[in-house]
């Protein structure tokens, strides 16, 4: 078997498609962008805080939950990097933090042909309940409990392409106007 045709190869019982994302969670996002900026070269990064009212429909294991985050974004060729700095209100964010400190939290997958609750639903049915969900900006976003059997918490969303990313409150670093 070439690496290509592993690379392409699947189990009989995946649902994933590709891996989207990769998210840190940090008590501080403007350090770490600046970090990965200058370390790695990861950036620009796009920083907006995400609340209400762009922010609706949150819930931390099923309960109506008010919270909000300052997020921000890069891409490195097609992967997302995500770093997220809980704000306020109880989140996995801020559960990660106090158990584990600075870290990886969650990745983020597509789901082929399945729509998004269809996704959701398949997640349910193999023993994964969401822990938290959200809609910000019109993107659905649903985290599943997978800690134990992945070591982290996988991610699915449903962006429509007619949804922009939109402006942040600020780019790191600078964007010339």
């Amino acid at each position: 078997m070439t690496p290509d045709e592993y690379w392409r190869s699947t189990l009989g019982n995946s649902f994933l498609d590709a891996t989207l994302q990769i998210c840190v969670v940090t008590h501080d996002v403007d350090a770490a962008v600046r970090r990965y900026a200058e370390r790695f070269g990861i950036g620009p990064w796009w920083v907006q805080d995400a609340k209400a009212p762009a922010m609706t429909e949150t819930k931390v294991r099923g309960v109506e939950t008010p919270f909000s985050m300052r997020l921000a974004l890069a891409w490195v060729g097609d992967l997302m990097w995500e770093i997220i700095q809980p704000l306020e209100g109880p989140t996995v964010y801020r559960d990660y933090l106090e158990r584990n400190g600075n870290g990886v939290q969650h990745a983020a997958f597509s789901y082929g042909a399945r729509s998004f609750e269809q996704a959701r639903a398949e997640f349910i049915a193999r023993g994964f309940e969401p822990v938290q969900e959200l809609t910000w900006n019109g993107v659905r976003v649903c985290y599943l409990d997978t800690l134990d059997a992945a070591h982290t918490t996988f991610e699915i969303w449903h962006w429509p392409d007619d949804i922009p990313l939109g402006e942040p409150d600020y780019w790191v670093p600078a964007m010339e106007e």
